[in-house]
C-alpha cells in the first residue's frame, strides 16, 4: 500500500509497548513500511519481516525490515501453512479491506495459528478506487467487522479501538483490533 491513515498510529505504538517486546514480527501488506518503522523503533533487536506484492516492482522495500518479500496474502496462506517458531506479532495495517471478506477472515485465521498476537488496522465506509503506483490493487473490496475478524468471538479480542473520521469528504470508521493468537 502506498500509504496509510495515521489515526491509529498512537494506539499501535501503545500496544507494542504493552505487549512487547517481540523477538519477531511480520508486517503483511507492508507497503511503504510505516508499521515496520514503528515495530523497529519499539523493538530494535526484533526480526521484522515485510511482505507486500508491491515489492515486485511498484514499491521499494524499506530498509528497516530485516527481510522482505513480494508475497500476496493469498500466496502466504497457501505456501506457509505453519511457522515452526511462533511469530511474536503479525500486523495487517491498512490491508484487509483490499481482500474479499472471506480472504480477510482467512488471513486472520491463518495468523492466529502462527502468532502470539495479531494486530489489524483497517477502515470501513471508505470507498477507494485504483490509485497510486499499485493501481487496481488499491481498491477497497470489503468492510470486515471486528466480530467477523475475531471469528464471531472464537479468537480472543484483547483490545479494540475505533475512530470515526471524515477522510477525503467521506465519513468512515477506522478500526484497531488486537487479537490473541493461538500460539
Amino acid at each position: 500500500m502506498p500509504g496509510s491513515c495515521n489515526l491509529l498510529d498512537d494506539w499501535f505504538g501503545e500496544i507494542l509497548g504493552r505487549y512487547g517486546p517481540f523477538r519477531s514480527a511480520w508486517d503483511i501488506g507492508s507497503g511503504t513500511g510505516k508499521r515496520g518503522a514503528q515495530l523497529r523503533a519499539a523493538n530494535p533487536e526484533c526480526f521484522v519481516r515485510g511482505s507486500d506484492p508491491g515489492y515486485n516492482g511498484n514499491l521499494a522495500a524499506p530498509a528497516h525490515y530485516t527481510s522482505t518479500d513480494g508475497s500476496s496474502i493469498d500466496r502466504l496462506i497457501a505456501t506457509r501453512h505453519f511457522e515452526q517458531e511462533p511469530i511474536g506479532i503479525i500486523v495487517f495495517g491498512d490491508v484487509l479491506e483490499h481482500l474479499p471478506l472471506s480472504g480477510a477472515v482467512s488471513a486472520v485465521h491463518w495468523a492466529a495459528y502462527n502468532a502470539r498476537y495479531i494486530a489489524a488496522i483497517w477502515p470501513t465506509g471508505y470507498v477507494q478506487g485504483p490509485c497510486g503506483p499499485c493501481g487496481a490493487a488499491e481498491v477497497h473490496v470489503s468492510q470486515p467487522s471486528p466480530w467477523e475478524l475475531s471469528s464471531m468471538g472464537t479468537i480472543m479480542v484483547l483490545e479494540y479501538r475505533r475512530i470515526d473520521a471524515n477522510i477525503d469528504r467521506q465519513i468512515c470508521t477506522y478500526h484497531g483490533l488486537l487479537l490473541k493468537g493461538l500460539r
